[in-house]
């Protein structure tokens, strides 16, 4: 149970007592406890010299809530009702007027934003002690301010922010933007039209747009999702589309929470928005809610030119239709009551959340080199090493890739293999291509469900058009098969295996139109030697009861930790292309039982032959 403090910590204390040496700080109240936000509470006002009193005074109050875990926790400063700031800048969340119960309004500003451009370096790194933390918040803040004032909260070269449009609804749209579909909104010279919007049968939360039309439905822009999304898309009606120049929102960054606000950003862009709802309206007259799309040209860093557009949508109102009463069933009846009943300049914008679902902004956590991910690779096996290879390739942006196994997935194997259950007795390639179409948007996974011996000319001629071939059965009859191929081109090719207990990992590279199975095998042979020596008298671990039952021996975390080194290797040689065969090893270090990471071992040779 939680305890209700009754008063201010020591460490609160300490906190509050730094901020008298601060001589732009006047304090309004001491701490005060909120129950409900079960956080502390100071009333303060921060002095500055302002350049721009219109938007940014001298004097302006703030309310800081801080944990009771002070000094560890967030520190938020929210403007004050009462001589606080009312619009939005750059680095602050939507600055509205809020819960009518609380004094002080939504605008949380960011402290935590770089300041590089006040010259004052000492702000830079938050100090953790409860002496300094505290003061050092309130001089980010100052800072902040000084900034805003300033008209410098983002500085060229900075990454772009889109404004805090307030959101209202669960609902998310998803489309796909990046630097082609700019060169085609850049040359096409329609303004207005429609989109096709489509529901995902798993997640009806998310409003996919799929395809951009001009007001007679020739069709302008196709977004693409990836193979399994779009096999379960359904139509679920249009949305209207405006194209505009910069985004749309009052000085200094402050998007519009009414109509009338909004009408009033968009008429002296020469955008009459009452006008081009009436001119696309008559599809959407069917009783229901419609998105329309604001779409705008944005850059990825302050001061660089635009190279994509964001599409910020908002929820219509249901526009006058059939079914009002009093109405004549006409356009023309429907316009008037529209402008006089449904879009009235007081109406409270319901913006929606949107999000660029291009394989670049997806993976921009971590992804492959463009080099590296743009290659063609089937993957042979995608068995306990093979399929975790295969989900970190394409989790990093493989968008292509073939995996082929001719085997079904053995409940057994699900102790280290990444599907699940419904997928036992299923084939191991469909199951594996099949999740990660689903898991991952713009995936192209494909799958061949036989061994490599059995594929016929089709599957073969797919297999040709590959870049890379990576092996991943451990499996010396298939590599011997392989080297009987004469490729109409050179391939990037890979064998990774793992020795018993996944303690070392085998990994072999070669560029070229044949796999020199005769090399690998001279290389590889004594590692495998050494590892019958090291478990000789280790016996093999069983899974059921017959002539078949012995299974290899390896835990999941030892796999994938093998399937993680793979996977750089191969981006190291997809980069870098090796003139002739490289084969490596790396084996799991311990110190007094303790885990130290993988340890690279000479090239090709075995302990007993240094």
């Amino acid at each position: 149970m939680r305890l209700v403090p009754t008063h201010p910590s020591s460490d609160l204390r300490a906190g509050r007592r730094a901020l008298e040496g601060l001589p732009f700080v006047e304090m309004l109240d001491d701490w005060k406890w909120l129950p409900k936000l079960r956080r502390w509470r100071l009333h303060c006002r921060l002095r500055i010299d302002s350049h721009r009193q219109e938007t940014v005074p001298s004097l302006t109050d703030w309310y800081v809530l801080v944990p009771a875990t002070y000094p560890w926790g967030g520190i938020d400063f929210y403007p004050a009702k009462q001589g606080g700031l009312e619009l939005t800048f750059h680095h602050q969340s939507f600055n509205s007027f809020g819960d009518e119960n609380v004094p002080w309004r939504t605008g949380k500003i960011c402290q935590q934003t770089s300041l590089r451009h006040s010259g004052r370096r000492i702000y830079d790194h938050e100090p953790m002690s409860r002496d300094e933390r505290l003061a050092w918040h309130f001089s980010r803040a100052q800072e902040w301010l000084l900034s805003a004032s300033n008209d410098a909260l983002v500085q060229s070269g900075d990454p772009f922010e889109l404004p805090d449009f307030p959101t209202r609804t669960i609902v998310q749209t998803a489309f796909v933007e990046n630097s082609d579909s700019f060169q085609i909104w850049s040359t096409t010279p329609e303004r207005i039209g429609y989109a096709a919007v489509m529901r995902h049968e798993s997640n009806e939360g998310i409003l996919f747009l799929t395809s951009f039309m001009d007001v007679r439905r020739k069709r302008i822009l196709d977004n693409r999702f990836g193979v399994a999304l779009e096999k379960s898309f359904r139509k679920t009606g249009d949305a209207l589309w405006i194209r505009l120049d910069t985004p749309p929102v009052l000085d200094p960054w402050h998007p519009p929470d009414r109509l009338g606000e909004l009408l009033k950003i968009l008429a002296p862009k020469g955008v009459e928005l009452k006008a081009i709802i009436q001119q696309l309206a008559h599809p959407i007259r069917d009783g229901k809610r419609h998105l329309l799309l604001l779409g705008f040209p944005i850059p990825r860093n302050i001061g660089d030119p635009p190279d994509h557009f964001h599409w910020q949508p908002f929820l219509l109102p249901v526009l006058s239709n059939g079914k009002v009463k009093g109405f004549q069933p006409k356009e023309n009846s429907y316009q008037r009551r529209d402008n006089a009943v449904v879009l009235q300049d007081n109406m409270l914008i319901e913006w929606v959340r949107s999000r660029n679902w291009d394989s670049t902004e997806l993976t921009s956590r971590g992804a492959l080199p463009p080099e590296v991910a743009r290659n063609k690779i089937a993957l042979i096996g995608v068995g306990a090493l093979g399929a975790p290879m295969a989900h970190l390739l394409v989790r990093m942006r493989i968008d292509d890739l073939i995996v082929i196994d001719g085997d079904l997935l053995d409940v057994g194997n699900l102790c280290r293999h990444p599907e699940v259950v419904k997928n036992v007795a299923r084939p191991k390639a469909e199951s594996v291509a099949t999740s990660l179409n689903a898991a991952v948007p713009h995936a192209n996974v494909s799958f061949i469900n036989k061994n490599l011996s059995a594929c016929d000319e089709k599957d073969l001629q797919l297999i040709q058009d590959r870049d890379v071939i990576i092996d991943c059965t451990g499996n010396d009859t298939l590599l011997s098969e392989l080297a009987q191929w004469e490729w109409a081109s050179e391939k990037l090719f890979i064998s990774v295996s793992v020795g018993r207990f996944a303690r070392r990992l085998f990994y072999f590279v070669y560029q070229g139109k044949r796999f020199p199975h005769e090399s690998f095998a001279q290389k590889v042979s004594p590692w495998l030697a050494q590892e019958a020596n090291d478990y000789k008298d280790l016996p093999w671990p069983r899974e059921g009861i017959g002539c078949w039952n012995p299974v290899f021996p390896a835990r999941s975390d030892d796999i994938w930790l093998m399937a993680s080194m793979a996977t750089k290797l191969f981006e190291y040689d997809a980069m870098h292309r090796p003139v002739d065969s490289v084969f490596r090893v790396y084996e799991q270090s311990f110190v007094d039982g303790l885990p130290t990471g993988l340890r690279k071992m000479d090239d090709g040779a075995s302990d007993a032959q240094r």
